[in-house]
């Protein structure tokens, strides 16, 4: 038994060293995005748009340098805006957050991988039941999903307290043997009845909501453990489902936009130039100087819907015209004149 300690004293040791290595350079990644280590979701992401901006090679060609810093960046905001990834690299830096994708294995701490060795007389832990989760929707507006935007939520969340009083769980189990015939059979069964009542209170939380440009109709946002409580359990998930609004001007597909432009018969006959207004407020020019057909579609390329992840890349526009005939008749002159015309 006494090995057996030695061997546990001797792991904590490196364990910590181990720790207390990988935290001297934790703040990397921050410094690379010029934020805090408590930066929140939004700085972070504001940061990393300011600088992707900066720094996209497209907009540097001639920067060699340009390329390898934007990955910096991209690759600090990766790890940065995920919250296991950041857990992750915060605790034990930034290898730890690139290699380990599942936060679980990451999470046993020294004590946890004696137990499942079963170097000491730990008992083997339950499965935990869950909570039921809880769906919301979130209606959007294509402006919204255009161009971006934080939002904060604040609900009325189910928790559960210590309150006066015991109650039976199933926090302990105790083997129970029978004797059947020649058999001798053992089951276990749940004994406790000295762990402290519970009751549920209601407390407000506020809850941070990204809308990132280009984001695709009935996206899902999870948040782990914020749905329903359950005793003797954990609580279930919130998940946040969010719903394109119907736009007046605009429909969209995956990237693409559709939009209908209604143009008199002058200007389907001898061409047209105007512009309009996307939906970020920057102004759309459109020219034509032939004819223009009923049903015909002109495709601008770049003015459609951003792409996720990466602000400089758009999906393209589809205009479809109709036109617009008089709505009364052409006196006699005027019918000769347009004769002459189509000659």
């Amino acid at each position: 038994m006494q090995f057996l300690k030695n061997i546990f004293f001797i792991f904590v040791v490196f364990w910590f060293a181990f720790v207390y290595c990988s935290n001297q350079e934790s703040d990397h990644l921050y410094k690379i995005l010029n934020i805090s280590k408590n930066a929140t979701k939004v700085q972070i992401k504001e940061a990393y748009k300011k600088l992707a901006k900066q720094y996209h090679p497209d907009k540097n060609q001639k920067d060699e340098n340009t390329s390898e810093k934007f990955s910096e960046i991209r690759m600090a905001y990766e790890i940065l805006n995920n919250d296991k990834k950041r857990k992750l690299y915060d605790k034990c830096g930034e290898e730890c957050a690139k290699n380990n994708e599942n936060e679980n294995d990451l999470k046993m701490d020294v004590f946890q991988v004696f137990q499942n060795l079963n170097f000491f007389d730990f008992e083997n832990e339950k499965s935990e039941m869950k909570g039921s989760d809880i769906l919301i929707y979130v209606a959007v507006t294509l402006e919204e999903i255009y161009n971006g935007k934080y939002l904060e939520i604040t609900r009325n969340k189910a928790v559960l307290k210590p309150t006066s009083g015991t109650r039976k769980c199933n926090c302990r189990r105790e083997m129970v043997g029978k004797i059947i015939g020649h058999n001798f059979m053992h089951t276990f069964q749940e004994k406790c009845d000295e762990c402290r009542n519970v009751k549920l209170v209601q407390e407000e939380k506020v809850l941070e909501l990204e809308i990132e440009s280009g984001q695709e109709d009935n996206y899902e946002m999870i948040f782990k453990e914020e749905g329903e409580p359950k005793i003797d359990g954990v609580a279930g998930d919130l998940i946040l489902k969010f719903k394109q609004m119907q736009h007046a001007t605009f429909q969209r597909k995956n990237h693409d936009l559709y939009m209908n432009i209604t143009i008199d018969l002058k200007d389907a006959l001898i061409g047209f130039s105007f512009e309009f207004s996307h939906l970020d407020g920057h102004k759309v020019p459109i020219n034509k100087n032939s004819i223009t057909y009923v049903g015909e579609i002109m495709k601008i390329e770049n003015e459609g819907m951003p792409i996720v992840g990466n602000d400089l890349l758009f999906g393209d526009l589809f205009v479809k015209f109709y036109v617009e005939f008089p709505k009364t008749d052409f006196n006699d002159s005027q019918k000769e004149i347009i004769k002459t015309l189509f000659k």
